[in-house]
């Protein structure tokens, strides 16, 4: 019974994992990451399952660079030290998913997530990455190359999803239009293998979300 109770909650937090991701939005005085759903309104916490995020790495931007800086586990979150208009984190605490009934074997799961303002036009430099361009554009990168047509969710200031499609370029218009905060969601499979905490994987599942704040 304990095995079967243990194999259940381990395909759902599989299930949550695959569904939540991680994002960094204004609090206050500071920046925060979430792990949810903005579109939902779920942040995660403690009691739930922000407790199965390890604990991202974080970078603030500060003097026109970004600086690693430490985060704060909080009951519904990660605190950044202060605010500021550019921040990243990365998160590869997350285990190997079983997704061989899609027929996608297992996947190590990582996650990345970008905040910055309208305005900026920062590099990318995390393994999967949006950032935002000229023309209200935005666009993905693997490694720093475009990944083209590839499907991304964008989220408005309604909390209405609209679903997307990089072009060659790996770039998507998104609707900005009035004050706040905004977010893109993108999800890609790439075929790396290894082992992570003695389980073998066949592939990576990085996920990505770009919070862009218009003021």
């Amino acid at each position: 019974m304990r095995f079967l109770i243990t194999a259940f909650a381990a395909m759902a937090f599989s299930s949550v994992a695959h569904a939540h991701y991680l994002w960094i939005e204004p609090a206050g005085d500071v920046l925060m990451v979430r792990f949810g759903e903005i579109q939902e309104k779920v942040r995660e916490t403690e009691e739930g399952h922000l407790k199965s995020v390890a604990g991202p790495t974080a970078t603030l931007a500060k003097d026109g660079a970004f600086k690693a800086v430490e985060l704060k586990r909080v009951k519904d979150g990660f605190a950044f030290p202060s605010s500021g208009m550019g921040a990243t984190i990365a998160e590869g605490g997350f285990g190997v998913m079983d997704r061989s009934k899609s027929g996608k074997g297992f996947s190590k799961l990582e996650y990345f997530a970008r905040f910055t303002d309208a305005t900026a036009r920062p590099t990318p430099t995390q393994v999967l990455d949006i950032v935002p361009t000229d023309n209200n554009k935005v666009r993905l990168t693997l490694n720093g190359k475009p990944v083209p047509d590839s499907k991304i969710t964008f989220v408005g200031l309604d909390l209405a999803e609209v679903p997307l499609t990089t072009d060659t370029n790996g770039e998507a218009a998104v609707p900005i239009s009035g004050a706040g905060l905004y977010v893109v969601d993108a999800m890609v499979t790439d075929a790396s293998t290894g082992t992570f905490k003695d389980k073998a994987y066949d592939s990576k599942l990085y996920r990505s979300t770009l919070a862009i704040l218009k003021r």
